[in-house]
């Protein structure tokens, strides 16, 4: 005996669904509250975000300084447009060394790669015991001897996942926002960045000038002629008066406009896209169900 399907027609299924509207609300309305109590069990996420603004007046101070710099073009030179150096020098706040350096300085690895979530009454870290032993201070070894989750793992998942720049092209403002599940952590770990990345690129800018000025010693000591000594002494002052504007304190090509405050509410989880994403879904499985029952409901009269 062959069973003959019959195709139920719009007017069909919307009186159908009209006649169940109830039970297809409260059904969607469950699955909304379960996705809003599901969304409540996960960490929250607090993202700290500042706006810098990158300066490199100290650089264009320290080149312009030297008088005879374009008779020695053979000399290295730090820098070309701001608008390549600004991308550059954003650009290794993502790379694997930089983080790497970063981390090694401050011993962060295990708060940004095993916190799982935290007690923002207390700042009580809690930690993933999946990945980290608390009570042993080690990371989770797996029987092949390799670790739960490697270096590279945690730079990806917890350091480059959750780091977000920005630059706007108009102003060449720097938009830097972190994301942790401890408020205060999201907030001082952009300083941390923003320090390491000043200080890294200061050394540079002091090795690169002891570089000029070593060329320049160099072609005092091979040189005959007064005028020309005169010429690259007036030089080798002016690269030694760089390296003062090249200390610590007076070289931070990044600069806060914005400083990273300490976030009162969690970024994520977002409760209520979650609740909305819940009743939607909720909707579709009871209409898929009222349409379903239709159908059998129509082949078995239609048999009879």
């Amino acid at each position: 005996m062959s069973t003959e399907i019959k195709v139920i027609n719009l007017k069909d299924l919307l009186n159908h669904i009209l006649k169940n509207w109830i039970k297809l609300s409260l059904a969607s309305f469950f699955t909304a509250v379960i996705f809003y109590f599901y969304a409540s069990s996960l960490p929250n996420i607090y993202t700290s975000t500042s706006i810098l603004k990158v300066d490199f007046s100290i650089d264009s101070q320290s080149r312009t300084s030297s008088s005879g710099a374009g008779l020695f073009s053979s000399i290295p030179v730090f820098g070309s447009s701001n608008d390549r150096d600004t991308l550059e020098l954003v650009k290794r706040l993502s790379t694997f060394t930089f983080y790497e350096d970063l981390i090694k300085d401050n011993n962060l690895e295990v708060t940004l790669g095993a916190v799982s979530s935290v007690d923002t009454l207390t700042g009580t870290f809690f930690y993933d015991d999946n990945l980290y032993e608390i009570e042993k201070n080690k990371w989770i070894v797996r029987k092949n001897g390799n670790r739960a989750i490697s270096k590279q793992g945690v730079y990806r998942r917890f350091y480059k996942n959750r780091l977000n720049i920005n630059i706007e092209k108009d102003s060449g403002l720097v938009e830097i926002s972190f994301s942790h599940p401890s408020p205060n952590f999201s907030s001082n770990f952009i300083y941390d960045i923003v320090d390491k990345l000043n200080l890294i690129v200061g050394d540079e800018k002091v090795a690169q000038t002891q570089s000029r000025i070593d060329y320049i010693n160099e072609k005092l000591e091979t040189s005959n002629k007064e005028q020309v000594k005169f010429f690259l002494n007036k030089m080798l002052e002016d690269e030694y008066k760089s390296l003062l504007l090249f200390a610590p304190e007076n070289n931070k090509p990044l600069k806060f406009l914005d400083y990273p405050l300490v976030p009162e509410a969690p970024s994520s989880p977002k409760k209520i896209i979650y609740a909305m994403i819940g009743f939607f879904f909720g909707l579709f499985l009871y209409l898929t169900y009222l349409t379903y029952g239709l159908i059998l409901s129509s082949n078995k009269h239609n048999s009879s």
